[in-house]
């Protein structure tokens, strides 16, 4: 299974525990994977229905569980790196509630990375209406994630304007990131 856009919202979500082993068998085979080098990035969105992992359908137990699973994916990926390769800063971006918008990303180019460090969510004032860390609006405390060795992460809430005149909605915008060595690279030991 891959990506599968959900075309009837209204509509009930049947065979929830199948989309939730669809969705750990595609993440299984992700976290296998380093991509071919690119120019700038390459990603991969969410594996997943996304009826299964929307607010309205999905459980908040499965919900949690996907975000735990980014995690550990993209820790799987930046150990998939071949020894000696370069610059390839693995990260998981993910987006709650709205969950569809997560990916996992492999920066090939250092500067663009920048845009993407937990360090800029937390200083990027034009975006950010507050830095979230701790307390009961942590996605990553309330979703019980471990950080991988040589990973940092930050968050912070935003709000979307919908593209079809549905409102806004407030969100957290969390990166979890390969923390970059004093050399320039990341870590091979991982």
């Amino acid at each position: 299974m891959g990506r599968r856009l959900d075309l009837k919202p209204a509509k009930k979500l049947r065979g929830a525990a199948r989309h939730q082993r669809a969705f750990d068998r595609s993440m299984n085979r992700l976290a296998t994977w380093f991509p071919e080098v690119g120019e700038r990035f390459h990603n991969v969105k969410l594996l997943a229905n996304e009826k299964a992992v929307s607010m309205e359908h999905g459980s908040e137990a499965f919900r949690h569980h996907v975000v735990r699973r980014l995690v550990d994916v993209a820790a799987s990926v930046a150990r998939n790196r071949p020894k000696g390769f370069g610059y390839g800063r693995v990260a998981a971006l993910i987006e709650w509630p709205d969950l569809w918008a997560s990916e996992i990303c492999v920066f090939f180019d250092p500067e663009y990375a920048q845009y993407f460090t937990p360090e800029f969510y937390r200083a990027d004032v034009n975006a950010i209406s507050s830095f979230v860390e701790g307390g009961d609006t942590d996605l990553l405390a309330l979703a019980k994630v471990e950080l991988p060795p040589g990973f940092s992460a930050g968050g912070c809430w935003t709000t979307r304007h919908g593209s079809s005149g549905d409102g806004t909605l407030d969100q957290q915008v969390w990166s979890v990131m390969e923390i970059e060595t004093s050399e320039g690279g990341c870590h091979d030991d991982l």
